[in-house]
């Protein structure tokens, strides 16, 4: 006997498959506490980011992300497993701030 399941989409699950691009950018985060930390941006989408790098914050730190080709950015961890941490942007970024970030790089699948 099978378990019968129904998927209804909502914001996490649209979230989670974003269109991201492949990256691979130093910047720095810093936390609501006033803390700075250097990361390495791994995957970017309009919704969010994942990143490498920084202090073991918990999820839910709240920090501006600094990156050298746009003024600050408010994010907030929404995953984390050992060194890598799932972020979600505060406000989603227009395709335009994604073309700045990436160089223009074409939009793929991350893993």
């Amino acid at each position: 006997m099978g378990i019968m399941a129904r998927l209804i989409p909502g914001p996490a699950l649209e979230e989670r498959y974003a269109a991201r691009t492949m990256v691979r950018i130093d910047a720095t985060v810093r936390a609501d506490s006033g803390t700075d930390g250097h990361v390495t941006l791994l995957d970017i989408s309009t919704d969010g980011f994942r990143m490498r790098g920084g202090r073991d914050c918990p999820i839910g730190t709240r920090f501006c992300l600094e990156l050298p080709s746009l003024a600050r950015l408010s994010a907030m961890i929404v995953w984390r497993e050992g060194e890598l941490h799932g972020c979600r942007f505060d406000t989603p970024l227009s395709m335009m701030q994604i073309r700045e970030i990436t160089g223009g790089h074409d939009w793929q699948m991350a893993n």
